[in-house]
């Protein structure tokens, strides 16, 4: 079980009533609700913790409630608290909203980390076509194979063009792609995304103040972009 810090606790018991109190719901109801997952499955399949539940409410209402807003929401709990069960989760949530997780991490390695929480809460078969902007193929824990299926040119020129990309199922990324100087066609478009065509904003940043330098002009622009996201 986790403890909170002593000075969070009252403004994060005021957010769950709050939630409470606007939606009509409680937590686990609200939580099944907007994953689209029947409570006795999350329970008897052991899906999310009580911790992971609260924060994972939480995140959907914070972005429910500020959806033009540009409000974020910072999860800082600490290693092996689950975090990313809660990213499957929030990703699992925008795919059924219409929406679209973009993952940023510091390794393209990790994104088999994000499938195997993904397989964990059942929920494979609803996001099992990412667009992959490194050159990165994988395997899935359970055996799933994934792999990018559009070349650099491909995408370079559907993000030129605007394109949203509704035939994948979220954006798969690394800090590298746009902590550097765009030297190609391909990364001068990269370092222009604006990350809200995606209309869902999901942001790995274990490492964030020294992985993404102010210095760098692509970079900034893509804080900016990711100003209203889920800092995890």
């Amino acid at each position: 079980k986790g403890m909170s810090p002593r000075n969070l606790l009252a403004p994060v018991r005021r957010s769950i009533a709050k939630l409470i109190q606007r939606t009509g719901m409680s937590v686990d109801d609200y939580v099944s609700d907007r994953l689209q997952l029947p409570l006795d499955l999350i329970e008897s399949k052991g899906l999310f913790d009580a911790e992971q539940m609260d924060a994972i409410a939480l995140m959907i209402y914070r972005m429910e409630v500020n959806a033009t807003k540009d409000k974020g929401f910072i999860n800082a709990d600490q290693t092996g608290f689950g975090k990313g069960r809660m990213l499957a989760a929030i990703a699992r949530y925008t795919k059924l909203s219409g929406k679209k997780a973009v993952f940023f991490t510091e390794k393209s390695s990790l994104f088999k980390d994000l499938y195997r929480d993904i397989e964990d809460i059942e929920s494979f078969d609803l996001l099992s076509k990412p667009l992959i902007l490194n050159d990165t193929d994988f395997v899935t824990p359970r055996g799933k194979p994934i792999s990018n299926q559009l070349k650099k040119h491909e995408i370079a020129r559907r993000m030129a063009n605007g394109d949203t990309f509704d035939d994948h199922d979220l954006i798969l990324t690394t800090y590298s792609q746009f902590n550097r100087e765009a030297t190609t066609d391909y990364t001068h478009t990269i370092a222009e995304i604006d990350v809200h065509r995606a209309n869902g904003k999901i942001l790995d940043a274990l490492e964030l103040a020294s992985k993404l330098l102010p210095s760098n002009k692509p970079l900034k622009k893509m804080k900016d972009d990711l100003a209203s996201g889920l800092v995890i």
